[in-house]
């Protein structure tokens, strides 16, 4: 085996195993003063030392379950940064992923949503999302890795479009220099998930650049229509109308939580619950207006409306989708104190995973 191009700090272990990739080799030894197991990664010599730089930049920014930690930063003797010790994530790849059934896929594409999602908001763009950089941990938690193609949002310009086709973007088969954003990680998902469902590319996928991809309908498992109509938009070839990674993200989870969801109802002098599928709750004021709320397992719907009824201090509008929290008013502002007044709020419970 290979040895670590510094001597490693006394804390770790000899390594017990090296992969060596393109840019660099990754160690594998035992931290002894945290009593845990860490991938130390190595760039080659002759190694793009700005790609390591990235990586320690984007990961000590990201704070995420879905992501792989940044534990520390090694030195060679003139203090320039080498190596960073990473955290060890044991399981499998995606590459290796096979299944038939919707909630599990579900369950995967959630957890690869929430990470991207977590890099967006620190201002970070991965570059370099597929099967092969998403891996399961020991408690079997899916986490993103591989920064090396990184960047910040506001940096997102390049001459030389890099990562790996068919997860590339339409946008990097323009004429250089080519401005992107954040949409490039969400097409990327889009191809990511297309492939888990598939285990094979679309031959509009594969062609380059790729054509305007088939509906998520299409695909031999049958998925809820909200997730299809949600990513459908990951494979938009405008960039400008890809859907949020963070909306995928929330879609998923409330498929996931089905039927689990739970919505208070409170007028000050009477509370209702609403937490079955088919559940409804009426409120009313007698000659003013009325209105229900009905559950179907995904939302919470405002029905039957009639006579003066507000939804934060808007006119509401029946077969509306309320919003987490709000309040809903029967009656109009001229009648002063002699209006309803009630609360709205839905809690949820955690995604499962």
């Amino acid at each position: 085996m290979i040895s670590p191009p510094i001597k490693l700090p006394r804390r770790y272990d000899t390594p017990t195993q090296v992969i060596t990739g393109g840019q660099g080799s990754v160690f594998f030894c035992r931290d002894n003063y945290l009593d845990r197991d860490v991938a130390i990664k190595f760039l080659k010599p002759g190694g793009d030392p700005d790609a390591l730089i990235k990586e320690v930049q984007a990961l000590s920014a990201i704070r995420s379950k879905h992501v792989v930690q940044l534990y520390d930063v090694l030195t060679d003797k003139a203090g320039s940064s080498v190596g960073v010790v990473l955290e060890y994530i044991p399981g499998r790849d995606l590459t290796k992923f096979q299944t038939g059934e919707v909630t599990l896929l579900l369950k995967i594409l959630y957890q690869l949503a929430c990470g991207i999602a977590d890099i967006h908001v620190a201002g970070l763009i991965h570059r370099d999302v597929k099967p092969k950089n998403g891996k399961f941990d020991g408690d079997g938690i899916l986490k993103l890795f591989d920064f090396a193609l990184s960047c910040a949002t506001e940096e997102a310009e390049t001459t030389a479009a890099r990562g790996t086709t068919p997860y590339r973007a339409p946008e990097f088969y323009q004429k250089p220099p080519i401005n992107f954003t954040a949409a490039i990680d969400v097409y990327a998902f889009g191809v990511t998930a297309f492939w888990l469902i598939e285990q094979t590319f679309r031959s509009e996928l594969r062609s380059v650049p790729p054509r305007p991809a088939p509906s998520f309908g299409t695909c031999k498992l049958q998925l809820p229509d909200g997730v299809i109509a949600a990513l459908n938009p990951t494979l938009e070839h405008d960039p400008a109308t890809r859907i949020q990674m963070s909306v995928v993200r929330d879609v998923l989870a409330k498929h996931l939580l089905y039927g689990k969801h739970r919505a208070i109802v409170s007028d000050g002098a009477t509370t209702l619950v609403i937490s079955k599928i088919g559940q409804s709750a009426r409120l009313n004021l007698a000659g003013i207006g009325a209105m229900a709320i009905d559950y179907d397992g995904l939302d919470f719907t405002l029905s039957q409306v009639t006579g003066d009824v507000y939804l934060n201090g808007v006119v509401a509008q029946p077969n509306v989708v309320l919003p987490q929290s709000c309040v809903i008013i029967i009656g109009a502002p001229a009648l002063g104190a002699r209006r309803k007044f009630a609360t709205f709020d839905v809690s949820h419970p955690e995604v499962v995973l």
